[in-house]
């Protein structure tokens, strides 16, 4: 046989596998019909034509049938429509291309390398134990077959090579499989691992570093909307009319405002969240005396609470002098 499977005869042919199923069905034909097809005979005729005579089970019905196939006239068949003109090359796009590494996404890719060959040598070793079995009626097409099918799902079938071989124990043999790696085939996709590149518009007058910030900024919409849930904690709120719709997001845009203003003038010494969970205990108290006078003043603060309102140029809000001066008492 030339080929081992029928899948790999299309992979030859350049035939799906629904239209192998097809020609697989000329197989009922007289030996001899076939012959004459193979001669060219039924040029002209379709293959639906053909398949609608195979489907005949009576060999003398199936003969008289594909005679009179050969009477019938030639079907006309439809002109191919004509090419379009080749339009003339448009001229050359100029683009900006820059190429970056990710080692988050290298080290991803090659765990799930690491990840498929174990896959494939558990997978071998489980079809060899199915083979072995007493009760294994596995052929060397079927074999073929199965392996094809799980490199091919995998997109691995170029970097392995099938070996099936027949063992003999005893008075008993039964086929065994082997998959070899094609090392020059592995390496050279892996040497692609954890590199990407960028295209951007030619006059784009950012550095690669800022186009690389620029690609990864684009989600910040949805980090924006993370950081409404989570660190401003706003809770879901009903409206329905306009205007409790534009407030409620006002007040959303201001507390995002607020946050990242926060984690501007932090310059990395602390996260917003973590500045406002550091700045929770601070309390304005008030303490009144006889009759309608109060004082304000402060809760005493701690260094590291000095220290994050020194840096959002807010120290003023712990002095209890410029407090008095500031709030009237009620």
């Amino acid at each position: 046989e030339r080929f081992k499977s029928y899948n790999a005869a299309g992979r030859d042919l350049d035939m799906t596998l629904g239209q192998i199923k097809k020609y697989r069905q000329l197989d009922k034909l007289a030996p001899n019909i076939q012959r004459d097809v193979l001669a060219g005979k039924a040029a002209g005729r379709s293959l639906a034509d053909l398949i609608r005579v195979a489907r005949i089970q009576d060999p003398s019905a199936q003969h008289a049938a594909f005679d009179a196939l050969l009477q019938a006239p030639k079907r006309a068949l439809c002109p191919r429509p004509q090419k379009a003109a080749a339009s003339p090359p448009a001229e050359p796009i100029n683009v900006r291309v820059v190429a970056y590494f990710n080692a988050k996404r290298f080290v991803t890719a090659r765990l799930d390398a690491q990840r498929a060959l174990d896959e494939v040598e558990a997978f071998v070793e489980q079809l060899n134990s199915k083979l072995a079995a007493s009760s294994s009626r596995w052929t060397r097409d079927k074999i073929a077959a199965a392996l094809d099918r799980y490199l091919r799902k995998r997109s691995l079938l170029s970097v392995f090579e099938c070996e099936i071989s027949e063992t003999t124990i005893g008075e008993r043999s039964f086929y065994q499989c082997c998959l070899e790696r094609d090392d020059d085939v592995w390496q050279k996709r892996r040497s692609y691992d954890g590199f990407c590149i960028l295209v951007a518009h030619p006059e784009l007058s950012l550095t690669a570093e800022e186009c690389y910030r620029l690609y990864f900024a684009k989600d910040m919409v949805e980090k924006d909307f993370q950081v409404i849930k989570s660190v401003v904690k706003l809770r879901p709120v009903w409206h329905r009319s306009d205007a409790k719709v534009r407030a409620h997001v006002t007040i959303c845009m201001l507390a995002l405002l607020l946050e990242r203003t926060l984690r501007r003038r932090l310059q990395g010494k602390h996260t917003a969240s973590t500045a406002l969970e550091i700045l929770s205990s601070c309390r304005l108290n008030q303490y009144r005396a006889s009759g309608d006078s109060s004082v304000y003043t402060t809760t005493q603060l701690t260094p590291e609470q000095r220290n994050i309102l020194r840096h959002l140029r807010l120290p003023h809000l712990a002095d209890d002098d410029e407090l008095a001066e500031r709030i009237t008492p009620r």
